[in-house]
């Protein structure tokens, strides 16, 4: 099988999962990740983070989860602007 089958029967075991290091400028590689995760039920969704980093390199981070299961209430992107104190800033959902 193909690795994104590979993952796509990992990532279906799980109702929460966090996907860190994101690394798409084309910035289509998750959602077609969660469209293959999705092609049996749409049973998932996700919340992600915008592309961070100080220079040409950015990531993303992902929370994909079952929405029978949990519902995103809010989510927070920490500014870090004032003390630029992390590479990539730290993301925050709650569910």
């Amino acid at each position: 099988p193909a690795v994104t089958d590979i993952l796509v029967r990992i990532l279906r075991r799980y109702d929460l999962v966090l996907v860190q290091e994101i690394r798409d400028k084309s910035e289509t590689a998750i959602y077609d990740l969660v469209a293959m995760i999705n092609a049996k039920d749409n049973a998932y969704n996700m919340t992600i983070s915008d592309r961070l980093g100080r220079t040409s390199s950015k990531e993303q981070y992902a929370f994909i989860y079952r929405r029978e299961t949990w519902k995103v209430l809010d989510s927070f992107q920490y500014n870090d602007s004032k003390h630029d104190l992390f590479e990539r800033e730290p993301f925050a959902v709650l569910v």
